[in-house]
């Protein structure tokens, strides 16, 4: 009790002092405290915004490289339409394809029944020319739409993961 007394006695005679010490310090302690706060909270933004910018980036490039392998599937069909056409036809079919099976995941379920087409068609014979052509265009589509749809999820994927980041 007698500690009480000694302190409020102190508080009473030293009001002005109180106040001209107490009330400083006591908001610069408070402003540090919100300060280290913010900051926490800017580094954490800062580091979904990265991640979401990088997850951006990798979708051009997928988006990118989606058009390259719709450029070389219609090469691929185009080229199927010219039978017998000379060895620069052959080796510029072979390159599109190439390309098409270096690109594609092995794991897509269109890729075999892509590699039938196409063996149906170096076998062809100018009767059955449009039809392998219009076999290698219905399953182009479906290897580019399922390409189409993991891009898709994987945004979708990505913003819900920076949603529940970012909250």
């Amino acid at each position: 009790m007698e500690y009480v007394q000694l302190i409020s006695d102190f508080a009473s005679k030293h009001k002005d002092l109180i106040s001209l010490i107490g009330v400083p310090l006591l908001s610069a302690i408070v402003a540090w405290f919100a300060s280290v706060r913010a900051t926490k909270i800017t580094q954490k933004a800062q580091v979904v915004r990265r991640g979401l910018d990088r997850e951006l980036k990798l979708s051009d490039y997928r988006q990118a490289w989606i058009n390259e392998l719709r450029n070389d599937l219609a090469l691929l069909s185009s080229l199927s339409l010219a039978p017998n056409s000379g060895a620069e036809n052959t080796i510029a079919f072979n390159a599109a394809l190439s390309r098409i099976l270096m690109r594609v995941n092995p794991q897509n379920p269109y890729i075999p029944e892509l590699e039938k087409v196409v063996a149906g068609i170096r076998d062809y014979n100018l009767v059955n020319v449009q039809a392998k052509q219009d076999e290698l265009v219905k399953v182009s589509r479906l290897v580019l739409k399922q390409e189409w749809e993991r891009l898709k999820k994987d945004l979708r994927d990505t913003e819900i993961s920076y949603e529940s980041d970012a909250a």
